[in-house]
């Protein structure tokens, strides 16, 4: 009959998919280590008001990330059909346009925090947060480089099931980004 669970799946079935939802955590595991580990670096270096500044300015980049990260998520699925009904080529002229649209989207918003990061801070958080201007001079390009990490990401390396290559990718890059945090910090403290 039809009760809560009207059908089971097999126990090497559930595992395989448990398995491939958890290698696709590991990625947001690096970021979600890596992000408060700067932050956490940038205090010990700088203090805790050079931290909120830099929050602060993070906040305005996430926004706009957000953004991006759901037109990728968006396009995943078609992505991931053309990649199963059409092969790679299909795959890469999807992929180029793609890196087209987002780069047309993605370099005037980073060049427009850029632009307006003497005022957006304090349009934003009041006029005590202005030096988080000074953040947005980096994050602004930085924010360029994740949304074609984005693209390339959710449109070519999980539509091909290249997940570990992603997953190996994020490690890589916490790593670096451990390794160079922390050679900064000995030069700075």
């Amino acid at each position: 009959g039809l009760g809560f669970f009207p059908a089971r799946a097999p126990l090497r079935k559930a595992l395989e998919h448990l398995r491939s939802v958890a290698v696709l955590f590991v990625p947001v595991l690096a970021y979600g280590v890596t992000k408060p580990l700067a932050r956490i670096l940038l205090g010990a270096v700088s203090g805790l008001e050079a931290v909120g500044l830099y929050d602060n300015a993070d906040r305005l980049t996430a926004l706009l990330y957000g953004l991006i990260q759901a037109s990728g998520l968006a396009l995943l699925p078609r992505m991931a059909s053309l990649a199963g009904q059409q092969g790679p080529n299909a795959l890469k002229n999807a992929l180029y346009e793609g890196f087209r649209w987002i780069t047309l989207a993605a370099a005037p918003l980073a060049f427009g925090l850029v632009a307006v990061r003497d005022v957006l801070p304090a349009v934003f958080f009041g006029p005590a947060y202005r030096a988080s201007g000074e953040a947005l001079f980096f994050l602004g390009p930085a924010f360029l480089l994740a949304a074609w990490a984005a693209v390339f990401r959710l449109q070519y390396l999980l539509p091909l099931g290249r997940d570990r290559v992603y997953v190996r990718a994020s490690l890589l890059g916490a790593a670096v980004h451990l390794a160079v945090s922390l050679l900064l910090l000995s030069r700075l403290a």
